[in-house]
């Protein structure tokens, strides 16, 4: 039998410690779907981390440059997110947004000192598009969108210390919560991106937000965005496959076109 599933692993506290194990799935997730990222083992990423104040094992753990520097090392191009305050809603957004493009990523925890693998997002809840009131209240009111995260309750993490596959909530850890953490605990999140990804979600946003302002696109409000960042071959790629966005599949092509033919002239 075949199932498709997250790496995950317990904690070899003789060698390793969290972001160790969070770094090694997010290497075996990519060396398992791509077959130009090498697989690892927890020793090797042991043995590759930058550790200038003391013995590589056992190890009293990693930073965020630390683990973007292991990343490096396979071929990755890491981007180090921050989180400037509590509760901060743009980072949350710009988290989602990498989840939502198929990066899962070492999330830190602090004042826990915890690190974990963010692989995924909770449902949807449509029911909060009826209340035209709550609409108003979260969506960017410059441009009449609401966000695809304030539709969003939960992320998946895979966390060494428990089982695989548990919902993280957004804000702060209730009764409800599978983990005794929420979201609101992230301060740093390392996104393993492609080497050919050249623009961030900040970049693609901007650019997102004056379409909506000059109507390029002439979409309804209010509309939600889902912001999806990978490179062009992947995207035209899905684009082949797809069967209903005729009007999207013909932008990207000629987009492509334009830009083909600019670099020519």
């Amino acid at each position: 039998m075949s199932i498709s599933s997250y790496p995950w692993k317990s904690q070899e506290t003789d060698i390793s410690v969290c972001a160790h194990t969070a770094t090694w799935t997010i290497l075996r997730y990519f060396g398992n779907k791509f077959k130009n990222y090498a697989d690892t083992t927890i020793g090797q990423i042991v043995s590759a981390s930058n550790n200038d104040w003391g013995r590589k094992t056992p190890s009293i753990g990693l930073n965020p440059i630390q683990v973007s520097d292991i990343l490096k090392k396979y071929g990755l191009s890491p981007l180090i997110l921050q989180c400037e305050k509590d509760l901060d809603d743009k980072f949350i957004e710009e988290v989602m947004a990498y989840i939502e493009s198929g990066l899962p990523m070492v999330g830190f925890l602090y004042p826990r000192r915890h690190a974990v693998s963010i692989i995924g997002h909770g449902l949807m809840d449509l029911n909060i598009l009826d209340d035209k009131i709550l609409v108003k209240s979260i969506m960017d009111s410059e441009i009449d969108v609401v966000p695809h995260v304030k539709l969003v309750r939960d992320l998946y993490v895979m966390d060494d210390n428990l089982f695989p596959y548990k919902k993280m909530k957004l804000g702060w850890a209730d009764n409800q919560s599978d983990v005794e953490y929420g979201a609101a605990e992230l301060k740093y999140c390392v996104v393993p991106l492609y080497t050919r990804m050249q623009l961030v979600y900040n970049e693609v946003y901007a650019r997102f937000k004056t379409w909506m302002k000059e109507r390029v696109m002439d979409w309804e409000t209010p509309c939600v965005s889902r912001i999806y960042i990978t490179s062009a071959n992947s995207l035209k790629s899905e684009a082949l496959k797809s069967v209903d966005t005729k009007r999207l599949k013909n932008k990207i092509f000629f987009t492509e076109i334009c830009i083909y033919a600019k670099i020519l002239k």
